[in-house]
């Protein structure tokens, strides 16, 4: 790779975009404050297990072991995504080189600035999501099983270090997130339709590659076993309204519309259609991981999409399709307006995202709400509060009506010791924080996302305490209300 003064030199616009966008992404990552879901991993991270309700358990497994070595702070929980996010801008240097060899510099610098303009891809890769580790090992496996495959393709003799490299990295991206089922499908798909990969399956490495990768999704697999398939239950019924797609949802389906093409930016649309058209002049290697990108990028929108039309579907579960689909931008998108208009509406999301999680939601200043920025503010003086309400109720346990703020709580008070005492089944339910002992007492913390009503029956009484507002520029960004829940029924 040239060096940063020679790039510079030849390539002087891109440069000054991509350290721009980089600046901003450091900013982000070291000033914004800790979301709603980053809590409730933390909490995750406390506790080792082989697996976890939500997720695959890496990320998990990382935190602890971050808050671990630095302790529970920003900076200590944000440190892997640096080096993820690192190891990503290496893996779209190696695909720049192999592609587009006689301008791979530009190539590069194009794909990366690109991935940072992409709202998603800034801001989940620099947050503690389960997307920032499986974004790079989806990557780094498509190249590695592409260089294996394109060398067969290109009649030349492939090295077995890339099947296998690949295979531990499709491994480590499973350990990661559950649509890394995507990528293991197509890369299957590939080796059966491709005629001169046929080879492969009269050899014994395809098949020990595929064990290998198992191998490394045994703990969820062991996890599911011992804990009646919770885990995968979960991903394909008990999360959508509708899990047998007997009707048409019009509201999430259209919301998960709009937000893939809003939240990844309007203007990647038209690449990601491009890398269906025909694409002339690619070797062997490049032919491999176009087809292993299509391939897992048609079955994932597929899937996502068709599930969206019975429920809620998030629209960064698609971030592994717009990651793979960057790695070919020098070959699909050339045209500079489009490029600029790219980074100017990326630029703006940078500066709008960090403004949201650090001064305070701009909505709110403009009269209006999002809840789910304003949700990450207040919580020093939330916590404070219900400490100094538990000097009063000393037998009282501390608990909430959703869980994802019982990690808000539990991330700000740095104790695990938090209940989350909703009905629905979350990760609390796994580590004995879903129910007290009969007849014993909490101070239960509500904010809008809990429920209240279901949680205050299982209760014999329950008394309000107080409201605690958090407030910024005369406007009441986030407030909770605590209640003292006594004589726990169920």
């Amino acid at each position: 790779m040239p060096n940063v003064r020679t790039i510079f030199k030849e390539h002087p616009v891109l440069s000054a975009v991509v350290v721009g966008f980089i600046f901003a992404k450091l900013c982000f990552t070291a000033f914004t404050i800790i979301a709603a879901d980053e809590a409730y991993y933390w909490v995750w991270g406390q506790q080792f297990q082989l697996s976890y309700f939500d997720h695959p358990p890496l990320n998990a497994w990382i935190i602890g072991l971050t808050s671990l070595l630095f302790g529970n702070n920003v900076l200590g929980m944000r440190l892997p995504t640096l080096i993820t996010f690192g190891g990503t801008t290496y893996i779209y240097w190696l695909f720049a080189r192999q592609l587009v060899p006689q301008k791979d510099t530009a190539s590069f610098l194009t794909i990366i600035a690109a991935f940072l303009a992409s709202p998603t891809l800034f801001a989940w890769t620099s947050i503690v999501y389960n997307d920032h580790l499986l974004i790079l090992f989806t990557l780094a496996s498509v190249y590695c099983f592409a260089k294996h495959f394109g060398a067969l393709i290109d009649d030349e003799t492939p090295d077995l270090r890339w099947l296998y490299g690949g295979a531990i990295l499709l491994g480590l991206a499973a350990l990661s997130k559950y649509n890394t089922a995507f990528l293991g499908v197509s890369v299957a798909l590939v080796v059966l339709g491709h005629p001169k990969l046929w080879r492969l399956l009269r050899q014994q490495h395809i098949y020990l590659a595929g064990i290998l990768s198992v191998c490394f999704f045994l703990p969820v697999l062991i996890w599911n076993l011992q804990n009646e398939f919770a885990s995968f239950q979960l991903h394909l019924n008990d999360r959508y309204t509708d899990p047998i797609f007997s009707v048409f949802l019009p509201a999430p389906f259209y919301r998960f519309i709009l937000s893939t093409i809003v939240y990844f930016g309007p203007v990647l649309l038209v690449p990601m259609v491009m890398l269906f058209l025909p694409i002339k002049q690619v070797s062997g290697f490049g032919k491999a991981a176009l087809w292993i990108a299509r391939a897992s990028i048609a079955l994932s929108t597929l899937y996502f999409t068709l599930s969206a039309s019975r429920g809620a579907v998030h629209w960064y579960w698609m971030a592994p399709s717009y990651a793979l689909m960057l790695a070919f931008m020098p070959l699909l998108l050339r045209n500079i307006w489009l490029l600029g208009l790219h980074f100017v509406l990326g630029a703006v999301f940078a500066i709008y995202a960090t403004f949201n999680y650090t001064v305070a939601p701009v909505e709110i200043l403009m009269g209006s709400r999002t809840p789910e920025v304003e949700r990450v503010y207040g919580w020093s003086e939330f916590a404070k509060e219900i400490t100094e309400l538990k000097l009063q109720y000393p037998d009282a346990y501390l608990a909430t009506t959703h869980y994802a703020t019982a990690g808000q709580l539990a991330h700000t008070l740095n104790s695990t010791a938090i209940y989350d005492l909703s009905p629905r089944p979350t990760h609390f339910s796994f580590i004995g924080r879903k129910d007290l002992e009969v007849g014993q007492s909490a101070l239960l913390l509500h904010d809008k996302f809990g429920d209240l009503e279901l949680t205050a029956h299982r209760f014999e009484k329950t008394t309000f305490l107080t409201r605690v507002e958090h407030q910024r520029f005369g406007h009441v960004i986030n407030a909770v209300d605590i209640y003292l829940a006594e004589g726990f029924i169920k």
